[in-house]
Order: structure tokens, then sequence, then C-alpha cells
């Protein structure tokens, strides 16, 4: 996760959002939308989910927790025996086997607000002073003025470890044993500010409060995470890992991208070195989308673990200068278009995690992925997006008068992604407030009204757009040959592989992509422009584009010559 920002400044009050969308209708747009074409059959994948006050609306899954069928292949680790320390580690049994609902996944930095509200609950039963010096617990941090306070809430001054890591070369396996980690914490001189001067994201605050925590406690932080923080809540399948390599059944592998087509398998250790007893704290929280919606109802309303733990979660920060931040204790605040959500991302060992939480409709979303590069956050805005009914502009429309058409994406930042004319090439189009975009050239002004979209160009001209419904074919009377009526020249439409492609005079063949459905009426799309025929008979088609169109007639001998 990137740096926390300030808080932006206040803004007017958004228009109310669009009915939300029928639950028995989120999971296909949630597949449709934001996986189909994305995720290869075999390959690793993403999960995605809705929920409305914790409880699971639906979902929706692509890709597999484990490449191949075990055998070595482009990295992929066959797998070892249990370690040692009693951990399960990874067998093949995971190979091929689809990404669920139910599937673990390593939620990486999203951790953090996991770790905050157990280190909360401590400090509320008088084990932990939140504004006491770190030192009296962690021995090893060599420097004064550090908190626990100043740990979650990113203000200590303390160098990223991770970073560290990276810029000299050590790998992340070796830094994570803990053992690594207070050997390098032991040699901090000095911090990087004065404690509460500035907010700057650290990986190594939250593993301090962890220690700080289970030094306390007299318990491994896992046990303690659990017994306080995660069966309160009913998350039975939740855990944080105690060693490295540690893994379990009905957990997924994760993937880093490597040449087109190809993944190359990120083994988190498994089998790769003893089992040691890792870092805590600042990840390494392992759940599933099933589990995962009783941490989000927590945070609406602060049921089980206490309204007084989710509101120091979520108060801002105050630096020394009496600046308000946008973040909290492992909560950023964050608003995108109708949605203001507690968020955090998080990304490790090529895993993808993130949450929103909406507190004023109910409705949060969670994506994990074990995809590299995978954008869990662009997803789970977009879900959030689907699940308010503001992505209900999304889709394909159609004006009659000009005969044109327009596809329209909701982005994740709340704008859309819009394109007409035959073009691929979309154009960003800037949320404005309530149902109104603003963008250029095409689309200046664009304004979702229920089933019709009105759009300003550049110039000022002004159309109105109605709803398509999805065609994924092409009506079956459509093949066959067609003749213009000025001219006595024949286009052909016949099926290839599948598809319908058009033939037309004295041109090479295109194939013709289905765009949308209405009132019995099919549209569909060529370079030549639009094909509109009615679903049925389809006696005669209309080609063209914008205020010129021609109409087809059927030949006599209906399938005709192909030329």
């Amino acid at each position: 996760m990137s740096q926390p920002t300030p808080a932006p400044a206040a803004a007017s009050a958004p228009s109310p959002a669009p009915p939300q969308l029928a639950p028995a209708a989120l999971g296909d747009r949630l597949q449709r939308e934001l996986l189909d074409g994305q995720i290869g059959a075999g390959e690793p994948g993403a999960v995605v989910a809705v929920y409305r006050d914790g409880v699971l609306l639906a979902s929706a899954c692509a890709g597999v927790a484990e490449l191949g069928s075990g055998a070595d292949a482009g990295g992929v680790f066959e797998g070892v025996s249990e370690g040692e320390s009693g951990a399960s580690l990874a067998s093949t049994s995971s190979a091929g086997k689809p990404l669920t609902p139910d599937t673990l996944m390593n939620t990486a930095s999203v951790s953090k607000q996991l770790t905050a509200t157990a280190v909360l609950l401590a400090a509320r039963a008088g084990a932990l002073d939140l504004d006491a010096d770190v030192r009296g617990l962690v021995p090893e941090l060599p420097v004064p003025g550090v908190t626990l306070r100043s740990c979650l809430n990113h203000t200590a001054g303390l160098p990223d470890y991770l970073g560290v890591a990276y810029t000299v070369g050590i790998p992340e396996i070796e830094i994570a044993a803990l053992s690594a980690f207070l050997g390098w914490l032991e040699t901090l001189d000095a911090l990087e500010f004065t404690p509460g001067d500035t907010q700057s994201y650290s990986n190594t605050g939250y593993v301090i409060a962890a220690l700080a925590l289970e030094r306390a406690a007299g318990a491994p932080f896992p046990e303690v995470l659990a017994e306080s923080v995660l069966r309160p809540l009913g998350m039975a399948q939740t855990f944080s890992t105690t060693v490295l390599g540690e893994f379990t059944d009905g957990m997924a592998f994760s993937f880093a991208a490597g040449a087109p087509g190809e993944f190359v398998k990120e083994t988190m250790g498994v089998g790769e070195v003893e089992p040691v007893r890792g870092v805590n704290g600042d990840g390494e929280v392992i759940t599933s989308l099933n589990d995962f919606g009783a941490w989000q109802a927590f945070l609406i309303d602060g049921r089980v673990l206490g309204d007084d733990i989710r509101q120091q979660l979520l108060a801002r920060t105050v630096l020394n200068s009496g600046h308000e931040t946008s973040y909290g204790f492992g909560i950023e605040h964050e608003t995108k278009a109708h949605t203001t959500g507690y968020v955090h991302s998080g990304g490790m060992w090529s895993f993808t995690a993130y949450s929103i939480v909406d507190e004023a409709t109910g409705l949060s979303a969670a994506c994990f992925s074990n995809r590299g590069g995978f954008d869990a956050a662009a997803t789970a805005w977009r879900a959030m997006h689907i699940a308010t009914g503001f992505a209900d502009v999304a889709g394909s429309w159609y004006a009659t008068g000009s005969f044109s058409g327009v596809r329209v994406e909701v982005r994740d930042d709340g704008g859309l992604s819009a394109s007409g004319a035959l073009s691929d090439e979309a154009e960003t189009v800037r949320w404005s407030g309530g149902r109104v975009w603003a963008g250029g050239d095409e689309f200046a002004r664009i304004e979702a009204r229920g089933a019709e979209l009105d759009i300003v160009s550049w110039a000022g001209i002004s159309e109105t757009y109605g709803r398509l419904d999805g065609a994924a074919g092409y009506p079956d009377g459509l093949r066959g040959a067609y003749v213009d009526r000025p001219f006595g020249k024949t286009f052909v439409f016949e099926e290839r592989d599948g598809e319908l492609w058009l033939v037309p005079p004295g041109r090479a063949a295109e194939p013709v992509r289905p765009f949308g459905r209405r009132s019995g009426e099919w549209i569909g799309e060529t370079s030549l422009g639009w094909i509109v025929t009615d679903g049925e008979a389809c006696d005669s088609v209309r080609v063209g584009l914008g205020t010129f169109s021609m109409e087809l007639a059927r030949r006599a001998d209906r399938e005709g010559p192909h030329r």
C-alpha cells in the first residue's frame, strides 16, 4: 500500500445513488464485468465478493489455487512433507483446483487492521499502554520515543524493513525471519523523523506492535490474534502464520507473471527453509471470502468486539502540526463517486488483496488474488460500484436518430471509459457528481437517466441513447445475401468458425461483432458501420454510420452467392 495521503478538503454531499442491484443478478455481473476475459482457464486468478451487513451477497471466482498436476514446470514446486513445527506444508493436492469463496489466501497488509484491533483490545484490558515507550517490551529497538500508537498510525519515524532489505538486496524470505528482523532492528541508531511530525508507511511498526503484544500476553501473536479477534468473530478458517513456509489445506499458492501466458510460482518459503519463526503483524493473515465478511461487519458497527475499538481504528491521525490525515490504525478513509469507504490494500508473495467497507450503506467488498499484478483495488471498487447501482451506466447504448452506439465501462475511481463510432479506443470521462460525467471530444458531457443516456459532444450536439440488452450471438436468420436498392450490390452474411462475417462488395470479409439487442432488433458492428435487423426473419438489414444509412433487402434466392 502506498504512503497515506492527507485527508481531502470537505466536498458537498453527492447526489443519491441509484437503487442497488438485486442480489440475484449481482454475482453474474461481478463475474462478467470483473473477471471474464482477464483470467484464462487453468491460470492463477482472483476472487471477489460483495457483502451486506457482513453477509455475503454474491461472489465471483476465476482461476486455480495451484497450477498443473504437481509436476515441476515453470517454477511449480512439487511439495514437501510436514515440517517439524507441526505446520502443514504444501502438497500437490491443490493442483488444478478452482478458486472458490472458501479458498484461503494471504491478505498481506490488509492484516494490519486486525493486528491493530488485537493491540487495542489488550490496551483496553490494561495489558498494554499505547503511549508508553515501546522499548519496555521490545528492548531490541535502541532508539527512544517510539510508542505503540505511533507504530499503528505510521508516525513513529521507523524505516520500513522490507524497503531496506530490497535496497541492499536481501531476499524477503530472509528478512522475514524474526531473528533476522530483530538483528536488523538492533542496528538502528536514529529515526527518520521526529515521531508525530509526519506519516510514512512502515511495516516495521506493525511487526514491533505484534511483538510487544506477544510479550505482554505471554503467548505467540497468532494465538493472541485468534483468541481475541478471530474466534469471537466466528472466523473459523482464518489464521496468522507462525513459521516461514507454513501452509494448510485449502490455501492457494501465488504466482508472479513471467513471459506472456507464463507464471512463476512463489513458494513463500514452503520447502525452501527450515521451519523458523517469522515476523507477524504487518501481514500474513490468511482468510477466505466466506470468513472475511465477519470482519467487515465489525467495521460497520463494532459488533462483538466493541464500538470503542472500532472508533479507535477509524480515528484519523492528527500530526504534531495539527494536520489531520486520511489514515487511522490499519484503515484509510477514501471516497470514490458515491462511496466513502474504510479501505486497505495488501500485496506480498504475488498475492494482492483489498477491502472496502461503506458504513453508510452497510455494503462492503473484498478481492483476493494469487496472480501477480492483478489489480485487487480496482476490482473491489468496481464491485462496490456495481453493488450500489452506480455502475448501472455500464453497458451498450444505441441512438436510433444518429445511427450510432456507445460502449461504457465504469472505472474504479467512478469515472467512465466510453468508446463510440466503432472505435476500440476509449475516452476517459470524469465523474462530476450525481449521475453526470464530463470529458472532451465525443463525450463532453454524459448524463444517465434510467434507461436513457444523454451525451453531448465537444461541438454541443446532444443525442439520447437507449440501453441495449446483451447479445452474445447473432440471429440464425441473418445468414444469406442482401442487395442494396440503388445499385444492386450484394452483401453476404455467412458463418465462419461459429462467428458471423460480412462479405461486402469489393472489400475483404470481416467479422460482425454483436453489440446488443432491444425491442426485437439485433445490432452488430463492423468497420463499415452498424448492422441493424429484426431478431427473427431478418428480411432486411440496415447498414450505416452517423447520418448515413442504407437498407439492404434479402435476395430472392435467400442464401445467394458469396460475392
